[in-house]
Formats: structure tokens, C-alpha cells, sequence
């Protein structure tokens, strides 16, 4: 169902609402308001996207078309699947999130957490500097109260400090290099 406003450049959406953007992306959800004079979905309540390997869901959350940013407003939560060769998986977790499809980058903040095969991964907010087919990470970047813990026997060392590095290999997994 579309109602439209006084403003007939904003209606608001109820019911199954999904955004398709032609790359593939999708985002839904039961209720959003577009506004098509600045190409923007406002969501209240709870949603789910999917772009390629990547989904996610939050409660509370805006998509602006123009910039390709998906801001992630509370509970947020985003999946890399694994690829070809069942490696490159993880979840994180924070209390916002900021995707920026068109830099391929990714702002946590607020208690982030990010689950990967080797070790799980905290700090109160958190950067990731994505590949440019998102399929892995080349950057991230650790700030207030950060730590790696190694997971199932993984060769990763711990580590804890105020701010931690994390550059990656080619192949998007592995640690190259540590900066605390």
C-alpha cells in the first residue's frame, strides 16, 4: 500500500516494501517512507538488505541512493558469506553501522564485534576498508578498548590495546600486518 503525503515527493510504504537497485542490492521491510526529491528510504522499524555475499539487518535504518549509503541505526548486524573456496566468512555486530557501498567501506560503532574463522574481534568502534568486490578486507582499523582472540586453534596471537591496525593479504583473510 502507498499513501501519499500532503508532499506528494514523499510516500510512505507499508506492507512487504523491498528497494532493488539494478547492481542486485536489496533492502526490506514492512514500513518505510521514500522521498524521492533526495532518493532516500527512512525505515522505523526492522530490516534486512542483501549485496552479493554481504547481508545484514538492524532496527532502524536509512538508504540514500544517490551517495550509496546504508546507515544502520540500532542492532546492527552484518554477514560476510563465505566465498567460492568456503573461506572469507564473518559476522559483526554493533550498535550502528554506516556502509558506504560506493568506497567499499563499513563504520561500526558502538561495542562492534566481528566473528571471523581465525579469531573474534572487539573494540568500541570499528573500520573496515573493504575489498573492490567487497569479497574481503584490505583495512581495519580498532579504536578505545580494542582486542583480537584467537578462535579454535588459531595461530593468530592475542592482542589487546587502546587502538589496533589490521592490514590483510590479498586475499582478504589472512593478517599481514599489525600496528597497536
Amino acid at each position: 500500500d502507498a499513501q501519499a503525503t500532503d508532499n506528494f515527493e514523499e510516500v510512505h510504504l507499508v506492507g512487504h516494501v523491498v528497494l532493488r537497485e539494478q547492481d542486485g542490492m536489496e533492502i526490506a521491510a514492512d514500513d518505510a517512507i521514500y522521498r524521492d526529491a533526495v532518493a532516500s528510504l527512512e525505515i522505523s522499524g526492522p530490516m534486512t538488505f542483501t549485496d552479493g555475499r554481504t547481508s545484514g539487518s538492524a532496527v532502524g535504518a536509512s538508504y540514500d541512493k544517490n551517495q550509496q549509503l546504508l546507515t544502520l541505526r540500532d542492532q546492527a548486524v552484518l554477514h560476510m558469506a563465505a566465498d567460492t573456496d568456503g573461506t572469507g566468512k564473518f559476522d559483526a555486530t554493533a550498535h550502528a553501522m554506516l556502509v558506504n557501498r560506493t568506497t567499499h567501506f563499513v563504520s561500526m560503532d558502538g561495542n562492534a564485534t566481528i566473528a571471523r574463522e581465525r579469531e573474534t574481534i572487539n573494540a568500541e568502534t570499528a573500520q573496515l576498508h573493504l575489498s573492490d568486490d567487497n569479497h574481503g578486507v584490505q583495512m581495519m582499523e580498532l579504536h578505545q578498548h580494542a582486542s583480537i582472540v584467537p578462535v579454535g586453534g588459531s595461530n593468530t596471537p592475542e592482542m589487546r590495546g587502546d587502538d589496533i591496525t589490521l592490514e590483510f593479504q590479498g586475499d582478504g583473510r589472512t593478517i599481514k600486518h599489525t600496528q597497536m
